[in-house]
């Protein structure tokens, strides 16, 4: 049922290439696959990497991307083929404290691009309480080093959607050209992605 009704599913090849036009990769390098990443990096030949729970140092980055501009805020870091001119992150919304997205700054043929990296709070432990949990809890605290989200469900939920509304608000005041990138942790469609796709263009649908 879940698959052949809820999950939305999409006919058509790759759109072609626009001169001009800016290649950006996402991914969140937590318990990742490192040399899928750079096979499909090369592969692709992005213009952009945004790396969200970065496991590489800068110069181990610099190392792996000769010739493009690394720059590193927290878990978030952005590989540009166009020098990177600010970094930092965005100081609100917070998740508990948590950082939740970095702004970087990038000039593409003289003109500035803001270019945002998120990473919002996971699912996977408010998951665990519907699924029996144990073997998904356990994973949980494995891969996230024992920080445990002790919320219940609907505070949890409000916190994600209040959240989101206020990021929305922070894209909907920026006055640059900018790039949205990262791991949302969302399905695409329901309410936290309305909340981005209302000023938003979702690129990997377009």
């Amino acid at each position: 049922f879940l698959f052949f009704v809820y999950q939305p599913h999409r006919l058509g090849s790759k759109p072609a290439a626009v001169p001009g036009e800016i290649a950006a990769v996402t991914f969140n390098q937590g318990q990742s696959n490192e040399a899928q990443l750079l096979d499909f990096v090369a592969k692709v030949k992005p213009d952009l990497i945004l790396l969200q729970d970065a496991q590489w140092s800068v110069p181990q980055c610099q190392a792996r991307f000769p010739g493009f501009d690394v720059a590193s805020r927290g878990e978030f870091m952005l590989v540009s083929r166009f020098p990177i001119e600010q970094a930092a992150f965005v100081m609100e919304p917070r998740d508990q404290g948590r950082w939740i997205a970095a702004r970087f700054e990038v000039r593409v043929n003289g003109q500035p691009l803001a270019i945002y990296s998120v990473h919002l709070m996971t699912p996977r432990q408010q998951l665990s309480r519907f699924l029996g949990g144990s073997v998904v809890f356990r994973h949980y605290v494995a891969t996230n080093r024992g920080r445990t989200d002790a919320r219940d469900y609907r505070t949890w939920l409000r916190a994600r959607c209040e959240v989101a509304r206020q990021l929305a608000g922070v894209f909907a005041d920026e006055k640059l050209p900018y790039i949205v990138g990262g791991d949302f942790n969302t399905p695409d469609h329901g309410y936290i992605y309305q909340q981005f796709a209302g000023i938003m263009t979702d690129a990997f649908a377009a």
